[in-house]
């Protein structure tokens, strides 16, 4: 009996001790579904999902809603906003781009159609996205943004990716395919 007591006991703080650690979670993940662009920022049980490329599957669908339950998450719709995060989705000074700001994360967003940014002024970013194919360059895009990560997303082509990780390794460039290595998880 007393070895019962004490394991419901340990149970019960174990899971209290886990709901805790959700409550205070800061994240942003990019989710590795097939062909989608799938942005999520995560405050507490409050997320925000962002989909600039691609549809969901009902698989996928399912899955989200799925996960988010079993996390206890509430997903907030745009327009509303989730509270930290500011975003600004084809400023008129750079089409093409989308920039993030959740909590102090930065993160910009690449898709096409991409069209070069107006003036000379490096945009700092700890991580740059690119989405959808643009038809752009490593060393173009290092001309504007100054970045620690370029993550390329399940909606590129193969053959895209690897000519990006090619240019990107020449140039000294960490880069993450989601699609071959998984969702890119970001813990703040």
């Amino acid at each position: 009996l007393f070895a019962g007591v004490i394991s419901l006991l340990g149970l019960t703080s174990i899971h209290c001790i886990h709901s805790c650690i959700l409550i205070n979670e800061k994240t942003i993940t990019l989710y590795a579904f097939k062909g989608i662009n799938a942005l999520e920022f995560r405050s507490g049980n409050t997320v925000q999902l962002i989909q600039s490329y691609g549809q969901f599957s009902q698989q996928d669908s399912v899955y989200l809603r799925q996960h988010w339950r079993l996390n206890n998450m509430a997903p907030v719709k745009l327009p509303a906003m989730i509270p930290n995060l500011a975003s600004f989705i084809n400023p008129p000074f750079f089409p093409g781009c989308s920039l993030f700001q959740f909590y102090e994360y930065k993160l910009a967003l690449i898709s096409d159609p991409f069209q070069l940014p107006i003036g000379d002024h490096k945009i700092e970013v700890d991580a740059l996205v690119i989405s959808g194919n643009p038809s752009v360059q490593i060393d173009v895009l290092m001309q504007f943004f100054q970045t620690r990560i370029i993550i390329l997303d399940p909606s590129n082509s193969s053959y895209h990716i690897h000519k990006w990780q090619d240019e990107a390794r020449q140039s000294h460039i960490v880069t993450y395919d989601v699609g071959a290595e998984g969702a890119f998880i970001k813990r703040l």
